[in-house]
């Protein structure tokens, strides 16, 4: 039995798995045979771990607000602490900064620190633009678009060719074309023309014409019948006669431009005026006598009529 178990062990050994040899190492052990010990443990954990080293980096600029970008990539405009913070592998980056008004900046920086700050002083891309005109409270548009009204002092102008104008309706429009530089001022300060209409009127008490004088806005323009040239945006017409027995005429006025308004004004003798006016106040006060009186008559029947009402009441008692 010996000699066949030396045979077999001699013989070139089969790979099996971990439960067949440990069964074939038991038959051994059982069978008398000197089994070899041994302890090893399976696997290989030597290894590293690796990657790239990051930047803490601040981006500011100088006016505030500017938005950042980083290799083309936005990232956005800075928060309530004025700044972009991004956490950035290390190296060399192109970066570039873009606020309204002012020059884009860009430049290649490189970082290799834990900390890095990035700040931009940006350039004004603008100037300034003034503007004063009489009468004031007049509309400014700059380019097609409306920008306030006159008075109007060190309005920020992108560079570049603009157009200024300066707009009222009872005005002739003010433009001016200008090319604004970085760090130019314009000032523009402007009496304006004004638009003009014409009125003609004749002054007439009955069927006669008679002399007056023509006031617009409560000041003389000429003598009746005209025509007189007057600003466009007039609001009130007055004629005054010479006679100072004869009233007033007035109109209100709501011209376009080059309109010639024309107009009848006619007029009534002051005594005869006067005396219309006596005799409707007459008039009146007639007219509430017989209301009083007839209200004073209404009373007293009412009285009488109760009075009869008691008498009658008593003498059925």
């Amino acid at each position: 039995a010996v000699t066949r178990l030396i045979a077999a062990l001699a013989r070139p050994q089969m790979q099996l798995p971990a439960g067949a040899v440990r069964s074939t190492l038991e038959n051994k052990a059982q069978a008398g045979v000197a089994v070899q010990e041994s302890e090893r443990m399976g696997g290989d954990d030597d290894w590293s771990v690796s990657g790239a080293k990051k930047t803490l980096v601040s981006f500011a600029s100088v006016p505030p607000g500017a938005q950042v970008f980083v290799n083309g990539q936005d990232l956005g405009v800075p928060t309530a602490g004025g700044r972009v913070v991004r956490k950035l592998p290390h190296g060399t980056y192109k970066i570039e900064m873009r606020l309204p008004m002012y020059k884009t900046e860009r430049r290649d920086v490189t970082w290799q620190s834990p900390r890095q700050d990035v700040e931009f002083k940006l350039r004004p891309n603008f100037g300034l633009v003034s503007v004063a005109s009489t009468p004031a409270n007049v509309e400014v548009q700059l380019d097609g678009v409306r920008v306030g009204i006159t008075p109007i002092s060190a309005l920020r102008v992108i560079s570049g060719p603009h157009e200024l104008k300066v707009h009222h309706r009872c005005y002739f429009d003010y433009i001016r074309s200008f090319n604004m530089r970085p760090g130019g001022k314009v000032d523009v300060s402007q009496q304006l023309k004004p638009l003009f209409a014409a009125v003609e009127v004749d002054a007439r008490w009955r069927s006669n014409d008679v002399e007056a004088e023509i006031y617009v806005d409560g000041k003389s323009v000429g003598e009746t019948p005209g025509p007189h040239k007057i600003a466009m945006c007039s609001s009130e017409l007055e004629v005054r006669p010479r006679n100072t027995r004869l009233s007033r005429w007035k109109t209100s006025l709501n011209l376009q431009h080059k309109e010639h308004f024309r107009a009848v004004a006619k007029v009534d003798d002051l005594n005869y005026l006067e005396n219309q006016r006596n005799a409707r106040r007459e008039e009146q006060e007639r007219l509430e006598r017989q209301r009083a009186a007839a209200a004073a008559r209404r009373l007293a029947e009412q009285k009488e009529r109760r009075a009869a009402e008691r008498r009658l009441s008593s003498a059925r008692d």
